[in-house]
C-alpha cells in the first residue's frame, strides 16, 4: 500500500513538473530581449542596398519575394528550435557529442535494460531538462553552432555546413563593414575609403573589450536604432508624395530581389544558440516566446524594407534614362543626356552605393526643404549599420568561443560546460585562444574589405545567398536525423507537428529552388564578366 501511494505521489509530482511550464506566463522583458537581439545583430535590417536591386523588377515584384521568403523563413526559425532543445539534453545532460547512425543504435541490446516506468520516465524527462537549464546557465558557450552541427550532422554535412557558416559571416560582415564607412564617410563628406580602416576597428574593438556590456545594451542600441529607420521612412514617403518619378514593375526580373532575400532573410539557425542561451526549457511558454520573438522580428524587418524601398522607389529613379527633364536640369544634366548620371537605383547597384547616397544628392539638388532628410538619413544610415555591424558579429565570436574550447581539448571534457571547475591556466588559454582566433578573423575581414570594396553586392547576391540555402538544407537534414534516430527517445517541450512537417517538405523545395538559380545566375555573371 505504502508503496503504491509512493508511487502514485512520484506520478502526480511528474506530471505537475510537466504542467507548470504551461501555467508560466509569458517573460516580457525575455520576449522583448530576443526581438531586439534578432533586429539589432540580423543583416536583414540593413536597408541600404536592397532598392537598388530593384532598377528593373520595381516594388510590386518584391512585394511577392518578401511574403514568400518570411514563411520559408519562419518555417526554418521553428524547426532549428526543435534542434536547439534538442541539442541542449543531448550535449549537456546524456553527454552525447556525435549522434550515432541507426545501424549502432539498433544493436543496443534494450532487453537488457531495466525499462523505466511511465511514472519514472515523467520524472527523468523533467529531471534531464531541469540539469540541462543549470548547466547551460553556468556556461552559455556549452552549446554553440559547432558542437550542434557536430551532433547532428554526418562529418561531410558538417564541413559543408562549417565552411557555409564562417562564409556567411565573413561576407556579411564585408559588406557591412563597407557600408557603414560608406554611411559615416557621406556624414563627414570624405571618401569612404579612408574612413574603413578607423571605422572597422573601432567597431572590432568594442566587440573585443565590451563584449557584454554590448550584448546587455542591445534592447536600446536597437530602439533607437528603429526609432531613426522609421522617422527616416516616413520623411521619405512625405517627400516621394510630392515627387513625379513612378516605378515600373516587371515581374521578368522578379530573381533580381529573390536571392537577395533568401540572404537578407535567411541564416536564422545562425544568430539562434546565442539568444537560446537565455531560455530555460523548463518553461515551455519561454520557447514558445523565444520562437515568437524571432518570426515577429522577421515580420518587422520585412516591413521595414518593403516600406524603405518603396519610398526610395517613388523618389530615385530606376534607371538613368527615367530621369525626368526637370530633375536633370536640377542635376545639371542635359534633358537628353541623362545616360551616366550617379543618381540611379542602377547606377548605385553597379558602383557597390547604398541607397542613400543617390537620394541625398536628389533632395540637395531638386527639394531643398527637405535637407534636413537628407542629413538625417546619413545619420541614420551611419548610425544603424554601424549597430548592424556589431550586432552581426556576435554570433560569429560566440562560435569564436567554442571553437576555442574544442582547439584547447576541453569541449570533451566532463566540465566543459562549468568554467569555473577549470584550472586558471586553462581558462587563461581558453581566453587567450579565444581573442587569437577573433583577432585573425577581423583581420581577413578588413582586408578583404579595404582592397575589394566595389564587388560586394554581387558576392552578396550569390555567395553568401548560396550558403544560406546551403545551410537551410542541412538545418532540414538535421530534423530528419532527429526524427528518425532511436537515441532521441525522450519528449521535449516544443516539438514537429504534421503541420510543420509539411511546411519543411515545402520549405526544402523552395531552398532548392534558389540554388538552382543561383548556380544559373552566377554561370551568366561570370560570362558577362569574362
Amino acid at each position: 500500500m505504502a508503496e503504491n501511494a509512493q508511487d502514485d505521489q512520484m506520478e502526480e509530482n511528474g506530471k505537475e513538473a510537466l504542467i507548470e511550464p504551461n501555467k508560466d506566463q509569458f517573460d516580457i522583458y525575455q520576449c522583448i530581449k530576443v526581438y531586439a537581439y534578432s533586429l539589432c545583430c540580423f543583416v536583414g535590417s540593413s536597408i541600404g542596398a536592397l532598392p537598388t536591386l530593384l532598377s528593373r523588377s520595381g516594388p510590386f515584384p518584391l512585394l511577392l519575394n518578401i511574403i514568400i521568403a518570411a514563411i520559408m523563413q519562419g518555417t526554418l526559425v521553428y524547426i532549428f528550435t526543435t534542434i536547439l532543445q534538442q541539442a541542449r539534453i543531448l550535449l549537456l545532460v546524456r553527454g552525447i557529442k556525435k549522434l550515432p547512425n541507426q545501424s549502432a543504435t539498433s544493436t543496443i541490446e534494450l532487453n537488457e535494460q531495466d525499462p523505466l516506468t511511465s511514472k519514472q520516465d515523467i520524472l527523468q524527462q523533467d529531471d534531464e531538462i531541469q540539469i540541462a537549464d543549470d548547466k547551460n546557465a553556468a556556461d552559455s558557450y556549452a552549446l554553440n553552432i559547432n558542437s550542434v552541427v557536430h551532433l547532428f550532422l554526418p562529418l561531410a554535412g558538417e564541413i559543408v555546413y562549417t565552411i557555409s557558416f564562417y562564409f556567411h559571416f565573413f561576407v556579411v560582415l564585408i559588406g557591412l563593414g563597407l557600408a557603414s564607412s560608406e554611411g559615416v564617410a557621406q556624414v563627414i563628406g570624405v571618401d569612404y575609403i579612408y574612413v574603413i580602416p578607423f571605422n572597422f576597428w573601432i567597431l572590432s574593438l568594442i566587440l573585443m573589450l565590451a563584449h557584454d556590456f554590448f550584448e546587455k545594451s542591445l534592447p536600446v542600441l536597437a530602439f533607437i536604432k528603429y526609432v531613426l529607420i522609421i522617422i527616416m521612412i516616413i520623411g521619405t514617403a512625405c517627400l516621394s508624395a510630392t515627387t513625379p518619378t513612378v516605378p515600373k514593375n516587371n515581374f521578368i526580373y522578379i530573381a533580381s530581389s529573390y536571392l537577395y532575400l533568401t540572404f537578407t532573410l535567411g541564416g536564422w539557425p545562425n544568430y539562434m544558440v546565442e539568444p537560446f542561451a537565455m531560455i530555460r526549457m523548463k518553461k515551455k511558454k519561454e520557447i514558445i516566446g523565444f520562437y515568437g520573438s524571432i518570426f515577429a522580428a522577421i515580420v518587422t524587418i520585412c516591413i521595414i524594407q518593403l516600406s524603405w524601398a518603396f519610398s526610395v522607389l517613388y523618389v530615385v529613379p530606376q534607371r538613368c534614362s527615367d530621369i525626368t527633364p526637370i530633375m536633370a536640369d536640377h542635376l545639371g544634366y542635359e534633358p537628353n543626356n541623362t545616360a551616366h548620371c550617379n543618381v540611379s537605383l542602377s547606377w548605385a547597384h553597379k558602383n557597390g552605393i547604398i541607397s542613400s547616397i543617390p537620394l541625398a544628392e536628389i533632395i540637395q539638388s531638386n527639394y531643398p526643404q527637405y535637407n534636413w532628410l537628407s542629413v538625417f538619413s546619413g545619420i541614420t544610415m551611419a548610425y544603424a549599420l554601424c549597430v548592424i555591424f556589431m550586432g552581426d558579429a556576435l554570433p560569429l565570436l560566440h562560435s569564436f568561443g567554442g571553437l576555442a574550447r574544442r582547439i584547447c581539448g576541453v569541449w570533451e571534457d566532463a566540465t566543459s560546460c562549468d568554467l569555473t571547475k577549470l584550472d586558471k591556466k586553462i581558462r587563461t588559454k581558453i581566453m587567450l585562444t579565444n581573442w587569437a582566433i577573433d583577432l585573425v578573423a577581423l583581420m581577413i575581414i578588413f582586408l578583404i574589405a579595404l582592397f575589394n570594396p566595389k564587388s560586394f553586392i554581387a558576392v552578396i547576391s550569390y555567395g553568401a545567398a548560396f550558403a544560406d540555402n546551403i545551410m537551410a538544407l542541412l538545418v532540414a537534414l538535421m530534423v530528419y536525423r532527429a526524427c528518425t534516430n532511436p537515441a532521441i527517445d525522450f519528449e521535449i517541450p516544443v516539438s514537429m507537428n504534421n503541420p510543420t512537417k509539411i511546411m519543411t517538405v515545402i520549405m526544402v523545395l523552395y531552398f532548392i529552388s534558389a540554388i538552382v538559380l543561383d548556380i544559373v545566375n552566377v554561370i551568366i555573371y561570370f560570362t558577362k564578366h569574362s
